[in-house]
């Protein structure tokens, strides 16, 4: 797939186009249907967290609880 340091949500937007890489992750038992909802937090070219959320895909504003988790990361990294 796309390495150890993919954004969820950009795989499930690049799906949406791309048949080959929804046929892929449906082979493999462990992804299955791609969903947003998890990135990498990176610092200093270093992944030292992943951040996961549930349920902004399945209902309400797609990708909402993704972009608020995103917020809540930079301000973070602001300190």
């Amino acid at each position: 797939m796309a390495g150890d340091r993919f954004d969820a949500g950009d795989m499930e937007r690049q799906s949406q186009s791309d048949p080959g890489l929804v046929a892929e992750a449906g082979l493999d038992l462990e992804i299955g249907i791609l969903r947003g909802g998890g990135f990498p937090v990176i610092r200093d070219v270093v992944m030292v967290a992943i951040v996961a959320v549930s349920g902004g895909s399945l209902s309400g504003v797609q990708g909402l609880y993704e972009a608020c988790a995103r917020i809540a990361v930079a301000r973070l990294q602001d300190r």
